[in-house]
């Protein structure tokens, strides 16, 4: 399985815990030329993935007394 492959399937998973984000890091790490080009891409989706569940998150406080 290359790295790739293996970020993609941490980005699959129903729940980005802060343990898959540093496993996630150490892969992108590891990476280099096109790969680490691809990995810049992927960590873009990461960002916006914790952007909406912040934004989420935030609107459901407000809603809250």
């Amino acid at each position: 399985m290359t790295l790739l492959e293996q970020a993609q399937a941490l980005l699959a998973r129903q729940v980005f815990t802060l343990n898959e984000a540093r496993a996630f890091a150490a892969l992108a790490s590891q990476a280099r030329a096109e790969e680490a080009r691809r990995f810049d891409e992927l960590w873009e989706a990461v960002y916006a993935l914790a952007d909406e569940a912040t934004l989420a998150w935030l609107a459901g406080e407000e809603g809250n007394p």
